[in-house]
């Protein structure tokens, strides 16, 4: 059914070796291949475990484990270097308030609760209310209105005259 290895085996006349090696290239070989074996040993007994919220550890017999203290082989880090993999942006600009608070995919402010008719404030903001409430901005055409208003709203008509009070002296 499938076919049989090939057994290769080295041909004496061709193995080419230097007929003397140093004692301390020797004692490096030896060295590199010891430590090669204890490695894979090491690799043997280590286990796979799931952390808690953080993901995959490798754990092996020497280390403690999360939460007691001692040295992990692995670093779950949730600081500076997570913050440079944010490069997508949920919130744009809301076409009422402004603010960079516009969600995109559930299509409403956080500020000022757009599209929803009213302004979105709560009696548990006091101070936020006090922010965004009426006077704090222009306030263009309310300054208008109050002016219109000591006139009686009057429309099309044209204001009269004034002449200086002639004095006679």
């Amino acid at each position: 059914m499938f076919p049989r290895p090939q057994i290769i085996r080295a041909n004496p006349t061709k193995d080419r070796r230097p007929a003397t090696i140093d004692p301390l290239t020797l004692s490096i070989l030896k060295n590199t291949t010891r430590w090669k074996a204890v490695s894979a040993r090491r690799e043997d007994r280590k286990g796979w475990m799931r952390s808690d919220g953080s993901g995959w550890c490798c754990v092996d017999e020497n280390s403690q484990g999360h939460g007691s203290g001692g040295l992990n082989c692995c670093s779950t880090t949730k600081g500076t270097s997570s913050f440079g993999k944010r490069h997508t942006k949920s919130h744009t600009l809301c076409r009422r308030c402004g603010n960079r608070a516009f969600h995109r995919q559930h299509k409403t402010c956080a500020s000022c609760g757009y599209p929803a008719a009213k302004l979105r404030s709560y009696e548990w903001g006091q101070k936020a209310k006090r922010r965004k409430t009426t006077g704090t901005g222009r306030m263009k055409y309310l300054k208008e209105v109050s002016r219109r208003f000591k006139n009686g709203f009057r429309e099309n008509t044209v204001a009269k005259k004034r002449v200086a009070a002639k004095t006679d002296a």
